[in-house]
């Protein structure tokens, strides 16, 4: 009986354990696509501030402070109305318009700062998790006047 009780609660404590990781493998995974939609979003707002100087135009044309949203291939920055991101299994890409609707939101916030010399670009990725949990990864970026 002594042996039984023991065997019992050696196996709960182990199917406890297993459950726990699974579901903090979960929040990983999640931060992890998280962190890089951050970074694209950065990385767009970066592609448009190039494009400018490759046309030859004002470094921050097209650039205006407030919320935005944008997918890849990002060259026009849209009011940020909070859709959620899509991802599309045939492209094996991430959008707001084919695809099965993941957890995440992204938000694209232009400051300009000092004189209009410089830009900081936060990229916001939120999303909600089993048991209504709430994360956020937030990158941010700071773009110069560098001509």
């Amino acid at each position: 009986m002594v042996a039984m009780t023991i065997l019992t609660v050696g196996l709960m404590s182990v199917f406890s354990l297993l459950s726990r990781s699974l579901s903090s493998n979960r929040v990983v995974a999640n931060r992890y696509q998280a962190t890089y939609l951050a970074a694209e979003g950065i990385e767009l707002v970066k592609g448009i501030i190039e494009d400018n100087a490759i046309k030859d135009l004002s470094w921050n044309t097209y650039l205006n402070e407030g919320e935005f949203e944008t997918e890849f291939p990002g060259d026009i920055l849209e009011p940020y109305s909070g859709k959620v991101i899509k991802f599309d299994d045939t492209t094996k890409s991430f959008n707001y318009e084919d695809g099965k609707d993941t957890p995440f939101t992204r938000k694209i916030i232009l400051t300009f700062l000092g004189s209009g010399n410089e830009i900081k670009v936060e990229s916001i990725v939120d999303w909600v998790s089993r048991g209504s949990a709430n994360y956020k990864v937030k990158l941010e970026s700071h773009f110069f006047d560098w001509r």
